[in-house]
């Protein structure tokens, strides 16, 4: 039986100090997680004969080559986990037909070409991490269909194109959305407001334009968001310091313009707000409600543009920069 292969491989492997887990129940095997084993060489395709394997976590490791499309036809498979190796190729269109895939860990590898739009028919798909490959091209609309899906990770990729306004449409989207450090253009989608209990943003080191959409300050569980180092121009939204957990507010390196808004002085919970080189002016006083949060509350970090005393005047800033 598969357990009787798996007790035969534990104890072999055991004696190599491979520490592995190996979960059968009637006489099948459930689950392969070989978590920094130093396994090297491909991923074996007959591993797909193990059609009652739910968890197959082959993550941090030296496997090369490609992942077998054969994987896609373990029908129970919930966690696929490949995640940190030297993998490489294109990911396979097939993944998005494992009906009850729960997570999918294809991040720090090499993989490169497109996102396949079919990722988007995983009706349970809670977790996506792309983070840190070589990926181009679109972030697929399709995603849109992901109602189960709570993070999205594909940050350091090379992603171009606009940002779907079709995320907006996630409506359990309660954790992560990481796009940042890819090419994508276009505004900030406005339906980003709908995803109320998303926790963490980050969209910075893109090439987005256009203002920050005032619904964003909708977000209300939101405790960080990262949008610095784009292309956004006009006012800081006031509606930005509606959030009453957020930690971090950065904004630096794009060409905001016009004055702080006093509402980002009721972010009692910030610790750092970063809105240096861009083009703001006026004054934040000290007996004015953002100084207050250096005094009196947890901001430990509080960059803009003061150096020259005629961009901001800040009495309470520790970070004076120069204006782009």
């Amino acid at each position: 039986s598969e357990c009787e292969w798996y007790t035969i491989v534990k104890t072999e492997f055991l004696d190599d100090q491979l520490v592995g887990a190996f979960d059968c129940l009637f006489g099948v095997v459930q689950k392969l997680d070989f978590y920094e084993c130093n396994l090297v060489g491909t991923i074996p395709p007959e591993i797909a004969h193990l059609d009652g394997l739910t968890n197959l976590l082959l993550w941090h490791n030296g496997f090369t080559g490609t992942v077998p499309t054969e994987l896609a036809l373990i029908p129970n498979l919930k966690y696929l986990y490949v995640t940190n190796n030297i993998l490489y190729g294109t990911v396979a269109t097939e993944f998005g037909a494992i009906p009850r895939l729960v997570e999918l860990g294809l991040g720090y590898n090499f993989f490169s070409g497109p996102i396949p739009s079919e990722l988007g028919r995983l009706e349970k798909l809670e977790g996506l991490e792309l983070s840190r490959n070589l990926l181009s091209g679109p972030i697929p609309s399709t995603f849109g269909q992901l109602q189960s899906l709570t993070q999205i990770r594909a940050a350091y990729n090379k992603l171009s194109g606009t940002i779907p306004t079709e995320l907006g449409n996630l409506s359990v989207m309660n954790y992560i959305i990481f796009l940042h450090v890819n090419s994508l253009s276009g505004s900030i989608p406005s339906e980003f407001g709908l995803l109320s209990e998303l926790r963490y943003l980050a969209l910075h080191d893109n090439t987005l334009n256009g203002t920050i959409p005032s619904e964003l300050g909708m977000i209300t569980e939101i405790k960080e968001l990262w949008l610095a180092v784009n292309q956004l121009s006009g006012k800081i939204p006031s509606e930005l310091g509606m959030f009453p957990s957020l930690r971090f507010l950065l904004l630096s390196h794009n060409y905001m313009t016009g004055n702080i808004p006093t509402e980002l002085g009721l972010l009692h919970t910030m610790t750092h707000l970063s809105l240096e080189y861009n083009q703001l002016t006026g004054t934040v006083p000290m007996d004015g409600p953002i100084c207050d949060l250096r005094q009196n509350h947890s901001l430990v970090y509080f960059g803009t543009d003061c150096v020259l005393g005629y961009e901001v005047i800040c009495d309470c800033c520790t970070d004076c920069s120069i204006s782009l």
